[in-house]
């Protein structure tokens, strides 16, 4: 009879694909758990492929070309509550990183030429200017091209130059430019389809 145990009996190419399907299922198992760990204290909203999970100020964004889970910007605040951030914009959009400051440089540049028909063109409704609602294009562009507007006091526009040359901050509202003089989101129509940036709000300084 055979000799029992004996290690000729097993081979290399039975013992392979054993090997190999458990190290998978190892791997899988643990991008199951990264994935899923938050699922039972999380918040989450669907936008057509693109999943936003968050807890806390942590926001993950699950979608995008690729399918992977992209983990979005930490948003931490310091004793004074200011906001830290880098140049991951994924905890505001799922549109990269290039595009979003490529949009936002376009919108310094219009604020400081006082190109109001751009930003309007540009604009997401209901829209935001120094605390007040506006619902449409044509009081947007009335209240922008108003004497008093904020697009032509010198304090705005300095701060906007200002905030060209220090880079972008992004939170679950959007992407912000120095303090918030100038906020920006993704936007998407009734089938949820991203139409890329648009302006949402001018504050004051």
């Amino acid at each position: 009879g055979c000799a029992s145990g004996a290690p000729e009996e097993v081979t290399p190419s039975e013992e392979a694909p054993t090997t190999i399907t458990v190290d998978a299922t190892s791997v899988s198992s643990e991008k199951e758990t990264e994935t899923s760990a938050i699922e039972s204290s999380s918040v989450s909203e669907s936008f057509g492929n693109l999943t936003v999970e968050s807890e806390g100020d942590i926001i993950n964004v699950n979608g995008g070309q690729d399918g992977d889970l992209q983990l979005g910007v930490g948003i931490e605040e310091d004793a004074e509550g200011e906001v830290s951030s880098t140049a991951d914009y994924s905890v505001a959009t799922s549109l990269d990183a290039a595009e979003v400051e490529a949009f936002m440089a376009d919108l310094g540049n219009w604020v400081l030429n006082a190109d109001i028909d751009s930003i309007v063109e540009h604009a997401s409704f209901p829209f935001h200017y120094l605390g007040q609602e506006i619902n449409d294009a044509e009081t947007l562009r009335e209240v922008l091209s108003s004497e008093d507007s904020v697009i032509y006091q010198e304090s705005f526009r300095e701060a906007v130059a200002s905030d060209m040359n220090d880079g972008y901050s992004a939170t679950s509202y959007g992407i912000f430019m120095g303090d918030g003089e100038l906020w920006v989101s993704e936007s998407f129509d009734e089938n949820f389809e991203s139409q890329g940036l648009a302006v949402t709000t001018i504050n004051g300084v």
